[in-house]
């Protein structure tokens, strides 16, 4: 009895991923548009290490039950493009997905595969690969996924292939060409110009015009005792306006207050007291 002859039951499909570099695979635009779906259906048939029983009624019973197709024809496409190995242990015929547990992640609850590695003692393959054409990890491609293999990936890859090997030098930094902008002090004997204090009149309308005189003596004076690195700035005109900004905020006086009618002072208002007549 030949694997095709077995008792069929139905495989357990489980959920995995699929990237959208799959679908601008170049080494995947060469093999027909049934077979790049069945590759995506082999993820959910496989098994936590990527693998299942090659057999390919049962496989497309599962992956493509409506679609009128020779699956072994297009498993044999797909390991002809590197992305699959077909192999025998012990006269049984299986799968592995190259780069499976790479770049998938199984449930950790998943069951562990219980089928044999294709580089197992007695394991041989089942199709010699095609030597002409390049297997996606040569082109820099991720087998399962479609994804061009990262940059960690290839350095993961180099650092176990020369595990002595010391880590590539980092590049230094590259300095920047941009000039450093210092501030500096207020000038000797400066004063505040004329059209600094009227814009600072304008700003400011609470402060009579001047009183702004001497909030222009006090800028200068501050900043001129001023010491340490806090008393240089860049822009001093700015300095200026944020100087006017905080000053306190000049009270307006409040509108007279109104007194309270009272109507018999309103009556009494043109009589003259009786003190001040004079009897004739």
């Amino acid at each position: 009895m030949n694997q095709e002859q077995k008792q069929w039951s139905p495989i357990m499909a489980r959920a995995r991923n699929i990237k959208p570099g799959f679908f601008s695979n170049d080494d995947l635009a060469d093999i027909s548009p049934l077979g790049r779906l069945l590759f995506i259906g082999l993820w959910t048939v496989a098994d936590k290490a990527g693998r299942m029983e090659d057999r390919p009624r049962r496989i497309k019973a599962e992956v493509l039950p409506y679609d009128d197709c020779d699956v072994d024809g297009l498993l044999n496409d797909l390991e002809k493009h590197g992305f699959i190995t077909r192999y025998k242990h012990d006269n049984s015929k299986y799968i592995q997905v190259l780069n499976f547990t790479k770049h998938q992640n199984p449930h950790v609850k998943e069951s562990e595969s219980q089928i044999p590695a294709p580089d197992q003692h007695s394991a041989s393959t089942v199709q010699v690969q095609c030597n002409e054409q390049p297997k996606p990890e040569q082109a820099g491609l991720i087998p399962d996924s479609g994804f061009p293999i990262t940059d960690s990936i290839e350095k993961e890859k180099v650092k176990k292939e020369n595990p002595d090997a010391s880590p590539p030098a980092q590049p230094a930094p590259k300095k920047s060409n941009a000039a450093k902008v210092t501030g500096t002090r207020l000038p000797e004997n400066f004063q505040v110009p004329d059209d600094w204090v009227d814009w600072a009149t304008d700003e400011r309308p609470d402060i009579p015009a001047a009183e702004m005189r001497t909030v222009a003596e006090s800028f200068v004076d501050y900043w001129t005792a001023k010491a340490g690195a806090a008393a240089r700035k860049v822009d001093w005109q700015a300095t200026w306006r944020n100087w006017v900004r905080n000053q306190k905020r000049y009270a307006t006086p409040p509108p007279a207050k109104q007194q309270k009618f009272d109507p018999t002072a309103y009556v009494n208002r043109n009589r003259v007291p009786s003190h001040d007549i004079i009897d004739i």
